[in-house]
């Protein structure tokens, strides 16, 4: 097992809060087989709640007061930038993951940002070598601004962070943001409503892997296989 997918089956034991036997990942090959190990070191729960409908009226709950809203006005396909305007939105954001007190997932910088800052990092070392060529900088002043790049663009990201105030995808409604809720905090929810479902859990199981590989959750199967398909060394 790499290195890779050794990290996915770490998320997705912190995910779950089980912990597998090396004996018992040595035949885990595809998506499939690791959604069947964590069913079977899940703690038997019954079928009778639906952490999904759980996971939503907890996020209901507790946006009601933040978006001012009222409770028969907050539906599953609602958008949430109409329920959370974009200023203010990190400080609301932060308030409604104190108020559940699980983790939701982080706000994103706009595409366009990102690229910027991506296009500036892989442009300096170019920008330093052709300034050395050119005779207006020295070698050392050349290599300071190359090697600069990498530590310039952590700051960058860092100085852009409070821009950061994009949904991530799958948050675009009420809804997603529910799920996704209950994606990241499986074992907290299960936990607490002392049940759990199948499909519930494959869901959560396919975003580790989502987040893990980059892949679209489209293309994550039962079949798919972690080293031929995903590319997980």
């Amino acid at each position: 097992m790499g290195l890779d997918t050794l990290e996915l089956v770490l998320k997705v034991e912190e995910r779950f809060g089980v912990v597998f036997p090396d004996d018992e990942l040595a035949s885990v090959r595809t998506v499939g087989d690791l959604h069947g190990l964590v069913l079977r070191h899940l703690e038997p729960g019954g079928s009778a709640v639906c952490l999904s409908s759980r996971a939503f009226y907890r996020v209901r709950t507790a946006l009601e007061p933040l978006c001012g809203r009222r409770r028969r006005e907050l539906r599953p396909g609602v958008a949430m930038e109409a329920l959370l305007p974009r200023p203010g939105r990190r400080r609301a954001w932060a308030s409604l993951s104190r108020a559940l007190s699980l983790r939701l997932p982080e706000l994103e910088l706009p595409p366009w940002l990102v690229w910027g800052l991506v296009l500036g990092f892989l442009t300096t070392p170019v920008v330093a070598f052709v300034g050395y060529l050119a005779g207006v900088l020295s070698a050392p002043a050349a290599w300071a601004l190359g090697l600069g790049a990498l530590p310039g663009l952590w700051l960058a990201f860092q100085v852009t962070a409070p821009f950061a105030t994009r949904f991530p995808e799958g948050c675009e409604t009420l809804g997603g943001a529910a799920k996704a809720l209950l994606s990241l905090n499986f074992r907290r929810i299960a936990e607490e409503a002392r049940s759990w479902r199948e499909a519930e859990a494959w869901q959560a199981l396919v975003a580790a892997v989502v987040e893990q590989s980059g892949v679209a959750p489209e293309k994550v199967t039962r079949h798919t296989r972690f080293v031929e398909d995903l590319r997980l060394d």
